[in-house]
């Protein structure tokens, strides 16, 4: 017998929508290869040059939570081990856009699995297309990250509620652990995420 399930149009605009949404990706990792940043970045790339500790120092009398900049700052010491010549502010870039890529795996297994590669693909390219984004997704600032925590935890708060015991403390450990890295990313996605909690 043969098992191959036929290619609706629905899942063929999924498909088109995820390529396209890969497609501008694409683009935001070529905006990364500038050292061009503004004033908010250069007080990101200030704060990764100190020591963890005094990171968190500062952060703590400062408004924004210090797990961005310790995320920047740890990929771009894991860069420097590699090569001396490491540009910080490109890598500190390229970090803002992993968390759409981190996306892009969640539209096509989580999203994908339970609502169809259709859905998947309108999530991630609603997501990518929203305007302005592509300025915001190689912006050196926690936005991206933020972005990130609060819809993986929305998406595990849905998995707690509609899967049995087993997935139950899966997906919780997944929403406690995405709802404290977003309360930590950004004073407002604490806030969005105590409306997940909600």
């Amino acid at each position: 017998m043969n098992h191959i399930k036929k290619l609706t149009g629905r899942d063929i605009l999924g498909y088109l929508l995820l390529g396209l949404s890969v497609i501008m990706l694409g683009k935001s990792l070529t905006l990364c290869f500038s050292s061009d940043i503004w004033y908010d970045e250069l007080f990101t790339v200030g704060m990764i040059e100190h020591s963890y500790g005094d990171l968190i120092a500062f952060t703590a009398r400062d408004v924004h939570p210090p797990l961005y900049y310790c995320i920047v700052k740890i990929l771009i010491d894991l860069c420097k081990l590699i090569s001396v010549q490491a540009n910080p502010v490109v890598i500190a870039k390229i970090v803002s856009v992993l968390p759409y890529f981190i996306l892009l795996i969640y539209s096509v297994s989580f999203i994908r699995k339970r609502f169809g590669i259709f859905t998947g693909g309108i999530f991630l390219f609603c997501v990518i297309a929203m305007p302005q984004l592509s300025a915001y997704t190689v912006e050196v600032r926690m936005y991206s990250w933020a972005l990130l925590f609060v819809t993986a935890a929305f998406f595990h708060a849905y998995g707690c509620v509609t899967t049995g015991a087993i997935g139950r403390y899966r997906h919780g450990a997944a929403l406690v652990f995405y709802g404290l890295a977003a309360a930590y990313t950004q004073y407002f996605a604490c806030v969005a995420v105590a409306m997940v909690y909600l």
